[in-house]
């Protein structure tokens, strides 16, 4: 829904490199998300445009980022490694307390060898949006350093407060990316903490900090008990 929004602002996302593209990022179903009462967004870092080895692309083109994972909704395709099985389950978990105002069990969504039933979640990634801290191709791992200048420019700012305020997301899983998004807004934020979950509200959003859902040697039951001590403290009571 952001394609001709961010075709505005090419060379400000590429930082005017002919070799890079746009990552198009935004909602995976419009009409499953926005009917919804209440929103689950994640707000990543970036594309990892590496090659199935590892090594740097020397031309990337643009990309639905959107599309790739509305086929992975569907089952066209699956789920891309731990990354989308842990935002799937974690999808799941915000349905569950939103729609059945309950706690999930974590035999729902998990079997019991600890492998997350595909078939069974991979639709609620309809229901969720994902937005890209930089829109254009990155690498495997981000550059720290790298990230806070690219979001030293106000216009990127502007083009990612633009996309929330669009969206109007109840709840944010900031993975990895909590010290970025109070940048976004200038770092003019209050941060607090409850049972252990950093957050700041922006209006009627809550973004909480969370770990990475690519996170290295976590497991199934690791990812379902840190996802589920985020919903419980912002949901349950809701």
């Amino acid at each position: 829904m952001f394609k001709e929004y961010l075709e505005q602002y090419r060379e400000i996302i590429t930082e005017n490199n002919p070799n890079n593209g746009i990552c198009f990022d935004g909602v995976v179903d419009e009409k499953q998300y926005f009917s919804r009462e209440k929103r689950l967004m994640f707000l990543l870092k970036e594309t990892n445009g590496n090659d199935n080895n590892g090594d740097k692309n020397d031309v990337l083109t643009d990309w639905n980022y959107m599309d790739w994972v509305h086929k992975q909704a569907l089952q066209e395709e699956p789920l891309y490694r731990s990354v989308y099985r842990n935002i799937a389950m974690w999808s799941q978990m915000f349905n569950i307390y939103t729609d059945e105002k309950r706690m999930p069990e974590m035999s729902e969504l998990i079997n019991e060898n600890g492998i997350i039933v595909d078939d069974k979640l991979c639709g609620s990634l309809l229901n969720v949006s994902i937005l890209n801290l930089k829109k254009s191709w990155g690498t495997e791992s981000t550059d720290w350093h790298e990230m806070n200048k690219y979001l030293d420019d106000g216009q990127r700012k502007e083009i990612l407060r633009y996309q929330i305020n669009t969206l109007k997301p109840t709840l944010v899983f900031c993975g990895g990316t909590f010290d970025f998004a109070k940048k976004i807004f200038h770092n003019e934020v209050e941060e607090f903490t409850k049972n252990s979950v950093r957050f700041f509200e922006r209006g009627s959003t809550v973004f909480v900090n969370c770990y990475h859902p690519s996170r290295p040697g976590w497991s199934r039951e690791n990812s379902f008990n840190h996802a589920n001590n985020i919903f419980k403290t912002f949901l349950l009571n809701d």
